[in-house]
């Protein structure tokens, strides 16, 4: 597909191989810190649900009939699960830091950075299509690194994200490589969004990414066009443990 405006962002000239490093491990950090936020956010959120039937059942108690108690019930239970999906999203956080490739399913790691997202755009009435979200693949990559170039990828639409719009999510397979893409369409804003994808300081807010990809292989690229912005990650599918 042909667009207006396309660039692959390269990163800053400065940036060393110690420093690629050092931001390669922030990024570890930075992703759990998206992730715990988001988590405990929607934990509250459900230990508030299961609060408020366990009061009203030790208020009502004998005035509490049969099908009222076994409702209140439901509604706890559906929320501890809740909790329990929540929580298995990322499993263990330890790990998560040790820096080793494992296996990975970049849709579920898309699918977790979609959740964090999702909070920080809550009151924008930002609508996300991702009809790939059940699908399953495994490529061999740091998860925690995986999960932060999503996470700085989907963040750069906050900064041009005015009043509703749609987010859509793409994901393709090739032999050699895997790939997502993210666009926003909000044409009525679209100069103020291509200005900043274009802006030539760009590449400097995407140091976490642009550094990761250079170490642990990948690329990205930016695009728009008179519907909105986007971009497309691609990484390697072989599973190359060296």
């Amino acid at each position: 597909m042909t667009h207006k405006f396309e660039f692959t962002p390269e990163p800053p000239k400065h940036l060393t191989t110690l420093i690629s490093d050092y931001c390669t491990d922030l990024c570890r950090i930075s992703a759990l810190g998206y992730m715990s936020s988001a988590i405990m956010h929607d934990i509250g959120n459900a230990l508030t649900v299961i609060s408020g039937n366990v009061q009203i059942m030790q208020m009502k108690r004998d005035g509490l009939d049969t099908d009222d108690l076994n409702s209140r019930l439901n509604l706890i239970m559906d929320q501890i699960s809740r909790i329990e999906n929540t929580i298995g999203r990322v499993g263990s956080f330890g790990s998560r830091l040790t820096g080793k490739k494992a296996e990975v399913n970049p849709y579920q790691t898309l699918n977790n950075a979609l959740f964090a997202f999702k909070r920080r755009t809550l009151l924008d009435g930002l609508d996300v299509e991702f009809p790939d979200e059940k699908k399953q693949l495994l490529l061999y990559y740091d998860p925690s690194i995986l999960e932060f170039i999503f996470l700085e990828m989907l963040m750069l639409f906050i900064n041009v994200l005015k009043g509703k719009g749609k987010l859509r999510i793409n994901t393709a397979k090739s032999s050699e490589f895997w790939s997502v893409s993210a666009e926003l369409e909000q044409p009525s804003t679209y100069a103020d969004q291509i200005k900043f994808w274009k802006d030539e300081k760009l590449p400097d807010l995407l140091i976490g990414t642009l550094s990761a990809l250079g170490i642990k292989g990948g690329n990205v690229t930016l695009y728009g066009d008179e519907i909105g912005v986007g971009w497309k990650l691609s990484f390697p599918v072989n599973k190359d443990q060296q």
